[in-house]
């Protein structure tokens, strides 16, 4: 008899099969017999479900500003360092509690040590792993300082962290100089080490952004991660399954991505069709250069003297004739499609474009301004040459609203207002305007906000192109190394704008602040002298070092010593502040004709 029927020697065969799919069977449908009521307690008693929700509450109550977001994130990080300490401190515990391998090692095998390992062996055991130990200790001192001061010490981690980054770059640029590799590979490790380099400088000149950006990404995560759960919490089909305990929230998003890729991909002839709307190629080619031409003459000539003579609509008709965008949408559509020759024959028109813009608002300038201070003055000026933060997301935008009406022809009744939220040509003319006048601060302003327009346009359009399904996911695959390149060297790109637009907002933001203090406080030091009737405000200038305040009304002012003291308390510096009151006569006189 085989040893088979000697393990079972009381089941036939036959008996054994049946038994197994009867088992089979039951195991199959189990899911299907149980009631409702008793499983769904262990899926809302999960811990799983349970923390994914606790996080997603969380992130809305961060998106809603309920929650101070870099406090919360700060405080979650000090958590988790406690509880990897804990865990590493009980480990350790019960290491040295159970019973050491040696012990168990036979006379046999045991080997003799030397007395100087012996020691340090002994050693070690007495005081522990130093690499443990200073983990350790780092930590439980990070854990305490951002529990304890949560809001400077993510700070000083972000600067430190914005440091080891820009470091390595420049050692990831150095590589791709020096790489002998492929030219492929050198470019994507001078692309990659450049992005890093300029992540890192960023960081460490605006934390606050940075961490800013880094809360919002957590907290978009944390509610699409409660939202998988939601979706599987309540799908029927994983009512049968209890895989909560794997969620991979990444994978999902890909899936689902990669879904709605498939679903909405364009035919041929739709690219054909945008094609044909974007890159200036095939038999109609020079026709379509010679209106471009015509058009960007006429929009910049427009906007010139839209800006000289401050009309808000005369700017806005440039806006609706200017055939700028469409060259920057074809640099977007070629990287998408990898095809980077269009992309740069592209991109060669919109340059020319934009050099001839600037000369010709030059020379329009010249001829008809005869006073350039006060058309430095206009508010179509002043508007267009301080830009911040806030002129890039808008600028995003519009791009991805641009690429959105280009690739659907049932909204593109919706390009004109597109143009006008773009608005690429007005900075042009401003950037020719300031620039002949020779105030070449407010052109370089000016100059950044068009550069802000440009890079975020086409760095949205790309991205917007992809999802819309205008490339084909085969394409995307071929050419994955090229688009990841194209993404990379705009998000350099963008980064790099993105600094001075910072500093600018922050410089406007602390000089209203300091207005409005300051405003406030000389108000204040009038009420207190009984002069508030007399005297009136009207104009403030500040820098770091120096107050001027101009009065107007019935001399003599309170002392400004106190002034000065209220402002050196208020702004916690040394101040210089000087008073000026300008005498305010009324009079009045009747006369009538002589007889």
């Amino acid at each position: 008899m085989s040893n088979d029927h000697n393990s079972f020697p009381d089941k036939r065969p036959s008996e054994e099969a049946e038994h197994a799919g009867l088992r089979d069977t039951l195991v199959n449908n189990s899911h299907d017999t149980l009631p409702t009521e008793r499983r769904t307690p262990k899926i809302f008693l999960s811990w799983t479900i349970i923390r994914a929700l606790a996080t997603a509450l969380t992130g809305i109550a961060i998106l809603l500003g309920l929650l101070n977001g870099t406090t919360v994130l700060a405080r979650v990080i000090g958590i988790g360092l406690l509880v990897s300490v804990a865990t590493d401190f009980l480990s350790r515990q019960s290491a040295r509690t159970s019973k050491p391998l040696e012990d168990t090692v036979t006379p046999k095998t045991r080997t003799t040590t030397p007395e100087s390992e012996q020691k340090e062996t002994a050693k070690r055991r007495k005081w522990g792993n130093p690499e443990r130990i200073a983990s350790f200790t780092f930590r439980l001192a990070g854990a305490v300082f951002l529990l304890g001061i949560p809001d400077a010490t993510i700070t000083w981690i972000s600067i430190v962290l914005g440091i080891a980054l820009s470091v390595q770059g420049v050692f990831n640029l150095r590589r791709g100089f020096r790489s002998e590799t492929k030219r492929e590979d050198r470019s994507w490790k001078t692309l990659s080490g450049s992005f890093e380099f300029a992540t890192g400088i960023t960081v460490v000149i605006l934390p606050d952004i940075f961490i800013g950006i880094i809360v919002l990404g957590v907290s978009v995560w944390w509610v699409a991660h409660g939202a998988t759960v939601a979706i599987r919490l309540f799908s029927r089909q994983n009512h049968r399954t209890n895989d909560f305990l794997t969620i991979d929230t990444l994978a999902d998003l890909k899936n689902m991505l990669m879904h709605s890729l498939q679903a909405h991909e364009h035919d041929e002839n739709t690219r054909q069709a945008l094609a044909g709307k974007l890159f200036y190629t095939g038999p109609n080619r020079d026709s379509r250069l010679r209106r471009f031409a015509a058009l960007m003459a006429l929009s910049v000539t427009i906007a010139t003297f839209g800006v000289i003579t401050d009309s808000t609509a005369v700017v806005i008709g440039a806006m609706l004739i200017a055939p700028l965008m469409t060259p920057l949408m074809a640099v977007a559509a070629a990287l998408v499609l990898g095809k980077p020759r269009l992309a740069l024959w592209s991109g060669i028109i919109a340059l020319a474009g934009i050099g001839g813009g600037i000369i010709l608002s030059t020379v329009l300038s010249a001829w008809v301004t005869r006073s350039p201070d006060s058309v430095l003055q206009n508010a179509e000026i002043l508007s267009r040459t301080s830009p911040t933060l806030l002129d890039l997301l808008i600028a995003l935008a519009a791009g991805a609203a641009g690429a959105f009406a280009l690739s659907r022809p049932d909204v593109s009744d919706s390009l004109p207002g597109v143009a006008i939220a773009v608005a690429l040509v007005p900075p042009l003319t401003v950037i020719g305007v300031t620039w002949q006048a020779g105030e070449l601060s407010m052109a370089f302003g000016a100059f950044l906000l068009f550069l802000t327009n440009c890079v975020a346009i086409v760095l949205v359009a790309s991205g917007t192109f992809i999802l819309l399904g205008i490339a084909p996911l085969s394409r995307l695959q071929q050419e994955q190394r090229l688009i990841q390149m194209s993404f990379a060297a705009l998000g350099t790109g963008t980064l790099i704008v993105a600094i001075p637009l910072a500093i600018t907002g922050h410089d406007i933001l602390t000089e209203q602040y300091a207005r409005k203090e300051t405003e406030a406080t000389v108000k204040a030091w009038l009420n207190d002298s009984n002069k508030a009737e007399e005297l009136r405000v009207t104009d403030i200038k500040i820098d770091r070092k120096s107050v001027n305040v101009q009065l107007t009304g019935s001399p003599p002012s309170p002392s400004v010593k106190q002034l000065a003291s209220m402002l050196a308390d208020k702004f916690d510096r040394s101040l210089e502040v000087e008073v000026r009151v300008l005498v305010e006569e009324h009079q009045k006189s009747e006369a009538s004709p002589p007889d």
